[in-house]
């Protein structure tokens, strides 16, 4: 049986575990998907919460969920992947071979660490603190307005391209 190891449980690694239990033989192929934590923010989501069409808790939702039932998801850091031996190691030992592996592992948000300089409002020790005070008193509906008048510049710009 051949493996495939996953690292990355967030967009990129959960399209890529779906797509392939769809379509490789369950009898020659195990998939096999690890991250460092179960909980998956819809980023986007962020930028609502300012505005009161999101909480918090509307934004987060269980990784595994979107694992499909026949991949096995395992919550854990990867201490090092040995590529000569196609093999993953995790904190506690554990070895996870591997015939194929995809490194999905995406962007680290890091609130905590702040730049030289950073002014007190953007130094939150989170996301949501963020957007929750600062973000929303930045933004206070001025986007919606300056989105539309430059979708509708551009649609203007466009329509006179294809004309």
């Amino acid at each position: 049986m051949k493996k495939v190891v996953i690292l990355g449980a967030g967009t990129g690694g959960t399209v890529m575990a779906n797509l392939l239990h769809k379509r490789l033989d369950k009898k020659d192929w195990s998939i096999t998907v690890i991250d460092k934590d179960n909980v998956d923010y819809y980023q986007p989501g962020f930028l609502f919460i300012p505005f009161g069409f999101y909480t918090g808790d509307q934004i987060t939702k269980q990784k595994s969920k979107f694992i499909p039932k026949g991949v096995e998801f395992i919550v854990s850091e990867v201490e090092r992947v040995d590529p000569w031996s196609n093999l993953v190691v995790l904190p506690d030992g554990k070895k996870i071979t591997y015939d194929f592996l995809i490194m999905a592992t995406g962007a680290e948000i890091a609130p905590e660490k702040k730049a030289p300089g950073c002014v007190a409002c953007l130094c939150h020790t989170s996301v949501r603190g963020f957007y929750q005070t600062c973000g929303g008193q930045q933004a206070g509906g001025v986007a919606g307005r300056a989105g539309d008048q430059d979708r509708h510049a551009f649609q203007r710009r466009t329509h006179r391209r294809s004309s």
